[in-house]
């Protein structure tokens, strides 16, 4: 077991001073990203810049734009659900209630990504996790995070086969939601005739 600390560098987000107002009329500036929120990442939304609210910033940003391949998670709330960056088209930044998780030569994003939202792993999260009004995660405690590390190769195979499922839940989601639509319209049409 590894601590997390000595296979990823964990980076806090961008601290805005205020409240984030969405910006998307300013998309033409040079200075215009756009921010990763909690919300971002617990509605499935971290790979899709389009539904990301954007803004101009003026102070310099650079440290905390997004890589392909970095890992995100919320520092609070309860819920340390792992978003893998995969699809970066544009300039992003994550806030500073989010965790950046930027992982080194001898760990793949895909596997960590995987290892991080086990249920073991949540289960730990929790554990260190402090407050009780709204639970935090310090810095600290997920640096110390012990992972299993096994070989590049099967890290790469629990990927990959972590990918396959996720894929095939995506389809099965898909043909529900057809089927739900379906079968509302048959049985409109039955119900007008």
């Amino acid at each position: 077991m590894t601590k997390l600390s000595d296979i990823a560098d964990i980076i806090l987000g961008y601290p805005f001073k205020g409240r984030i107002v969405d910006q998307t009329d300013a998309q033409q500036q040079d200075n215009t990203v756009h921010v990763l929120q909690i919300k971002d990442i617990t509605s499935g939304n971290a790979n899709q810049p389009h539904k990301l609210t954007t803004v101009s910033l003026k102070q310099n940003y650079n440290k905390f734009l997004l890589q392909h391949d970095d890992l995100v998670m919320p520092v609070r709330g309860g819920k340390y659900n792992v978003e893998h960056i995969t699809q970066l088209r544009s300039p992003c930044i994550a806030v500073s209630q989010v965790f950046i998780i930027r992982c080194r030569e001898q760990i793949k994003p895909a596997f960590l990504y995987w290892f991080l939202n086990l249920n073991a792993t949540q289960y730990k999260l929790k554990e260190a996790q402090t407050g009780t009004n709204i639970p935090m995660l310090n810095k600290a405690a997920l640096a110390s995070l012990h992972v299993t590390l096994p070989k590049l190769d099967v890290q790469e195979k629990i990927a990959r086969l972590q990918l396959i499922w996720t894929e095939q839940k995506h389809t099965y989601e898909n043909l529900i939601q057809n089927g739900n639509q379906l079968t509302q319209g048959l049985c409109q049409k039955l119900l007008e005739s």
